[in-house]
């Protein structure tokens, strides 16, 4: 029996959760075969589609734009009972914690991290999204958790979950045909993503500024670009000189990115996995990371690890991160951590899910 799935495509609509469209266009791309996808879009989406999925109308998240439009109210009720219809006895899989249309709906949840939870008192849009994974999680008929670290966070979290936790780890074979030579003579510290409070770059800020930083090595950022703020926090430490801020880059001027520095940073004091790592590791990138437990898990012996909270731990690793012998023992570690990552092995992991709940 071909597995009937209704995802909920908002990480589609945005510029930003790219690691989580990442996830699920991956996935999907590798089981359309094998799956009969729904994808549930209120907007066009800003990120590409997989092939073989077909695309409704994601009426329940679409809001009426004037309360007292009676036609429209209506149309949308009749939409939603056609949702319903549609959807009752397929699987749910949200992409970010929307509830399914059906109350006994099938219903799978991905976790990504349970940051939320934790750093929620700092951030208010993280207060939010605890509050909707928190309910998701507690009707979700099986979970699949990014990593081992984040399924023994669930199961911290909520001690009285029912729900099956299935460990998913993820892949980087999208940055495989990105052709790029590996450069010789690369210099540079690269960091790669979003600067939200828990992924701690102050900290990174500082340790430019920190007498370990080694010299001639100056820190690349790749993501947002820098706002006047944070700007005004680097001339703070005197940095200035030492930060480049180039914006979002394509698979391809990432993957030239790696291989041009020599070493990457990612200093986050929670993640659920890391994709820049496997990132950063195919491209023969030396990661220097945060001791956390996540970050343990995903780089093995091939990274080198360091006190997040402490900007000279971070400058003394990252200069150990430029060495020759740093090289030699990535070089020698990179492949066993490789050879437990691929989007095909996610891909199975999540059919076999679909398999097991539509029996």
């Amino acid at each position: 029996m071909i597995p009937n799935v209704f995802i909920d495509g908002s990480v589609f609509e945005t510029e930003r959760q790219l690691g989580i469209w990442r996830l699920f266009y991956e996935v999907m791309s590798r089981t359309s075969g094998e799956v009969d996808y729904t994808l549930l879009l209120a907007c066009e989406p800003k990120h590409p589609v997989p092939k073989g999925v077909r695309i409704e109308d994601a009426v329940h998240r679409s809001p009426l734009k004037h309360r007292l439009n009676v036609a429209g109210r209506l149309r949308r009720r009749r939409s939603l009972e056609v949702l319903r219809k549609a959807s009752s006895s397929a699987i749910w899989h949200s992409t970010f914690f929307t509830n399914p249309v059906c109350v006994e709906q099938r219903n799978v949840v991905t976790v990504y991290d349970c940051i939320s939870q934790r750093f929620s008192a700092y951030d208010s849009a993280l207060a939010n999204q605890s509050r909707s994974q928190s309910e998701a999680v507690s009707r979700a008929n099986l979970i699949l958790a990014i990593s081992h670290s984040t399924a023994r966070d669930i199961t911290a979290l909520y001690r009285t979950l029912d729900a099956k936790i299935v460990v998913m780890p993820l892949g980087y074979e999208h940055l495989v045909n990105s052709n790029c030579v590996l450069q010789s003579n690369r210099t540079g510290v690269l960091f790669v993503g979003n600067r939200r409070s828990y992924k701690n770059f102050g900290k990174l800020v500082e340790a430019t500024s920190s007498p370990l930083w080694p010299e001639g090595h100056d820190l690349t950022v790749v993501g947002p670009e820098l706002t006047a703020e944070e700007w005004r926090f680097v001339e703070a430490f005197g940095s200035r000189r030492r930060i480049k801020s180039t914006g979002p880059q394509s698979d391809a001027e990432l993957m030239k990115s790696y291989r041009s520095h020599s070493c990457f940073v990612y200093p986050s004091l929670m993640e659920g996995f890391g994709i820049p790592i496997v990132e950063a590791s195919y491209a023969r990138c030396v990661p220097v990371v945060s001791d956390i437990p996540a970050f343990r898990e995903v780089a093995g012996d091939s990274a080198i690890y360091f006190n997040p909270w402490d900007p000279d731990s971070i400058a003394s690793a990252v200069r150990d991160g430029t060495t020759e012998q740093a090289r030699t023992t990535f070089e020698r570690e990179v492949d066993a951590t490789l050879n437990r990552y691929s989007w095909d092995s996610a891909a199975q992991i999540v059919l076999n899910a679909y398999e097991l709940m539509s029996r």
